[in-house]
């Protein structure tokens, strides 16, 4: 008996310990989110064009920076070439929260702000380092701004550069353009443009230019070099007219109500991480365009580039366009992007 009542009290004393181990295990402090010990976040960022374009390649970067300046904390997967989907589609799922971020046209987000719409003016922007120094400066973050009742947050401009006219016909001036159907993106002012020209803009996704032009469902496009020559437009078309008529920039954005679950620390990061990938994706627009040109002449097709006074032609066809959407945009902020822009060019 006395061996028995001696057992019994030697297990209730190694019980006791182990509740006691347990319940210490169950307060001790967890590891908090966003430290070393705790699954990195992970962002799922995409954009519509190649993986050999300088856009990819600003992609890159942006992945490259986010994760040195978390510490590893954040993670970038990046979906190339339309992978999750058209442009339009990628922005709506990051509007939701399905995508957390991204590379969207100025143009496509100029159907949710109207501030958009400025950038694709036609000739508004008279050099490229007055677009950066525009965009970059605080006219630029007023435009990213704007987005903040559409469910997303503006990050940083990234770029194609100027666009040019692809088409089957030389264009010397508006009215070569007149009867003409030409791809466009799906913006207002970028539509009325054309018709301004006397052409028939048909808006076609980006997936969807190659076949266009190739099956002759379009007589011409416009894109910048970058864009024409890596997804091979020139060999569906006869002529390249280097026209810088207008610019095609890009926005990197995320879902409003993710980034805003963030801290302040990592928020600053991956803007500040778009903002320094953005240079490097510029670089190499400009650096290929000389590499473009020549691969574009090189397969046959015709390249010509506008004289001062066919430029003036469509400067002075354009001004329509200006005048119909300066209520659209803002006449102040189009004041103060136009006052922006001659300071930079005196």
């Amino acid at each position: 008996m006395k061996k028995l009542l001696i057992s019994m009290f030697l297990t209730a004393l190694i019980v006791s310990g182990c509740g006691n181990s347990a319940q210490q295990a169950n307060t001790e402090p967890q590891p908090a989110q966003g430290s070393p010990a705790a699954d990195p976040v992970v962002i799922k960022f995409a954009h519509e064009l190649r993986e050999e374009t300088p856009q990819h390649i600003g992609a890159l970067e942006f992945q490259k920076l986010v994760e040195e300046k978390t510490q590893g904390q954040v993670k970038v997967e990046i979906y190339p070439a339309a992978q999750l989907g058209s442009e339009k589609e990628v922005m709506e799922m990051i509007q939701t929260g399905g995508i957390h971020s991204g590379m969207i046209t100025t143009a496509v987000l100029s159907n949710l702000s109207p501030a958009f719409q400025m950038i694709d003016l036609p000739f508004l922007f008279p050099t490229r380092e007055s677009v950066y120094h525009l965009l970059d400066g605080e006219v630029g973050e007023e435009i990213l701004s704007t987005l903040a009742s559409t469910n997303l947050v503006g990050a940083a401009y990234f770029e194609s550069g100027f666009k040019q006219f692809t088409s089957n016909n030389p264009i010397e001036g508006p009215s070569d353009l007149s009867g003409l159907k030409f791809r466009t993106m799906e913006s207002p002012l970028i539509i009325d443009t054309y018709r301004t020209f006397g052409a028939n803009p048909v808006p076609i996704s980006f997936p969807e230019v190659y076949n266009a032009l190739q099956q002759k469902v379009v007589d011409g496009h416009e894109n910048p070099l970058s864009t024409i020559t890596t997804m091979k437009f020139y060999e569906v078309q006869k002529y390249v007219t280097l026209s810088n008529h207008s610019y095609l920039g890009y926005a990197v954005v995320f879902s409003k109500g993710w980034f805003d679950s963030l801290s302040p620390e990592i928020q600053d990061a991956l803007k500040t991480a778009a903002k320094e990938a953005a240079k490097v994706e510029r670089e190499a627009v400009v650096e290929n365009e000389a590499k473009y040109i020549q691969t574009i002449k090189d397969s046959g097709t015709t390249v010509n580039e506008f004289t001062e006074e066919q430029t003036q032609q469509f400067m002075e066809a354009a001004k329509p366009v200006h005048e119909k959407y300066a209520d659209v945009i803002g006449k102040e902020l189009l004041d103060q992007a136009a006052q922006t822009i001659a300071t930079f060019n005196k």
